[in-house]
């Protein structure tokens, strides 16, 4: 199985070279993991700003079209270790970012961002019940499940790693 990871394309040569860390360069995006971090609703050593974010091939095509000025790395599954791998309900961070931009609805944003850490299935687990998470995420949130990946491990090498789009 592979996932993807998107990375803008001026730094393409270095992650094929390097491969993809847990850095991350853009402030806003940042920031928002931080937000989101700040309200687990319990006590973990599990940083959302410190993960390596990927996704599946479903949402290959969304991130192609929105992110033109970004490359797309495949990621052999196999090669990592899966039990640093986990789900999470990526449509949730969309919201809280929303949220987030309207001073007023701080409180909103911070009540959604515990609900995302809710959204938590290890990976094995989300492949396996995919349709079943799905399914109760819309029955008891009331939106739908679009999976992130975060990989809570400080790298992942370049052998490991093919070049999909440039």
């Amino acid at each position: 199985m592979r996932l993807f990871h998107a990375t803008p394309k001026k730094n393409t040569r270095s992650v094929l070279k390097n491969g993809i860390d847990n850095r991350r360069n853009v402030l806003a995006t940042r920031q928002l993991r931080q937000f989101i971090d700040r309200n687990k609703p319990f006590t973990s050593t599990a940083n959302k700003h410190e993960a390596i974010f990927l996704f599946s091939e479903s949402e290959l095509p969304v991130v192609m079209q929105n992110y033109p000025d970004y490359a797309v790395l495949a990621v052999d599954v196999t090669a990592l270790d899966t039990f640093y791998l986990v789900s999470f309900n990526n449509y949730l961070s969309e919201v809280i970012c929303d949220f987030r931009q309207d001073k007023h609805k701080i409180t909103e944003a911070e009540q959604w961002a515990r609900v995302y850490w809710r959204t938590c299935n290890p990976f094995n687990d989300y492949v396996e019940q995919e349709d079943k998470i799905k399914k109760h995420c819309l029955a008891t949130i009331g939106c739908d499940y679009i999976p992130e990946f975060l990989y809570f491990k400080d790298m992942i090498e370049p052998e490991f790693l093919t070049l999909i789009t440039e």
